[in-house]
């Protein structure tokens, strides 16, 4: 997922020097290189992402249909005190 976020691995690998090298990314995108926590964390501070986020299930939100795309995407773009706001009152 990261790698079309950023356009490539190259892109990428420039995003996470000195953490990971293309050739990193590669051996991780194949299984050949494990992703400890210690890195997973790194990996979120340095491109931003929420904390957990490279532990959690991305892989459906790269296969959403449209209706529930556009949703997630108004989700998103309410501040963060409506975002908690939500969370409190959906199951």
């Amino acid at each position: 997922m990261l790698r079309h976020i950023y356009d490539g691995l190259g892109k990428l690998a420039n995003e996470l020097h000195p953490i990971a090298n293309e050739a990193d990314l590669i051996k991780m995108g194949q299984g050949k290189k494990e992703i400890s926590d210690t890195m997973a964390s790194r990996i979120e501070e340095k491109l931003s992402l929420p904390r957990e986020w490279m532990s959690r299930d991305n892989e459906r939100f790269i296969t959403l249909d449209e209706q529930n795309y556009r949703l997630i995407s108004k989700i998103m773009a309410l501040p963060e005190e409506k975002r908690h706001e939500l969370d409190l009152i959906l199951p």
